[in-house]
């Protein structure tokens, strides 16, 4: 597990994925409210932890990511970042953008 990784994660859910936001997204179905969150998982580079150094990621192997992944999980993220994470790989893979 990438510990430095794991407390980015942590850091940013806790201060935005709050139970209020989460309630407040799955209420009225709008993912367009977690944008400044999205916006924050992206600038850390936590959507790209899986995807090659060569093509701007972290190339991390999926059990270093692990940590991040539960995260989303422990803080009921109602964003697909974990889906994005797992896509961006593949995409990465094939050599598509």
């Amino acid at each position: 597990m990438n510990d430095t990784l794991t407390r980015a994660a942590q850091s940013v859910l806790a201060d935005l994925c709050t139970p209020q936001f989460v309630r407040g997204v799955e209420t009225t179905h709008d993912r367009r409210a977690g944008h400044a969150l999205w916006r924050q998982l992206d600038e850390r580079g936590l959507l790209d932890a899986l995807v090659p150094r060569a093509q701007g990621g972290a190339d991390l192997p999926l059990a270093a990511a692990a940590g991040v992944l539960f995260a989303f999980g422990q803080h009921a993220l109602p964003l697909p970042a974990a889906h994005t994470m797992i896509a961006r790989h593949l995409l990465a893979a094939a050599r598509l953008d």
